[in-house]
């Protein structure tokens, strides 16, 4: 039994194949029932048949938390797919400077998205974490 043997955990971002995907894989291999979520749904629904290959429970659910009904949704679906929300990893980012370069070159779309990602969808999917 693993420290996160029964725990629901959703960790957003997770289906870009970096740090998001190591932490769910780590969470599912101490036990926890993972949420992989992003836009990707390929990458998403593959790396949740991983860890259920390797003997976790993971599960896919799309979201783009620039949503606020996305937002809603994630969670709603963990909780009705999972029974619970024990844990919630704000790993999802924008990277809009660096892919636009200097920061004179970032357009106000570019940046809203950034905010929308990077702070907004962090304080939105927290908050109503914290009320399920």
């Amino acid at each position: 039994m693993g420290k996160l043997a029964g725990k629901v955990a959703v960790v957003t971002g997770s289906t870009a194949g970096g740090i998001g995907t190591a932490i769910a894989r780590e969470f599912a291999q101490e036990g926890a029932s993972v949420v992989i979520t992003g836009r990707r749904e390929d990458a998403g629904t593959r790396i949740a048949a991983s860890i259920r290959d390797d003997g976790g429970q993971a599960v896919f659910v799309a979201a783009d938390l620039t949503v606020a009904d996305d937002c809603d949704r994630l969670l709603a679906e963990a909780v009705g797919q999972l029974g619970s929300l024990d844990v919630l990893v704000n790993n999802a980012v924008a990277d809009a400077l660096r892919r636009d370069g200097a920061l004179g070159d970032v357009a106000d779309d570019t940046w809203d998205q950034l905010l929308a990602v990077n702070l907004t969808a962090a304080m939105r999917l927290s908050r109503r974490a914290v009320e399920k």
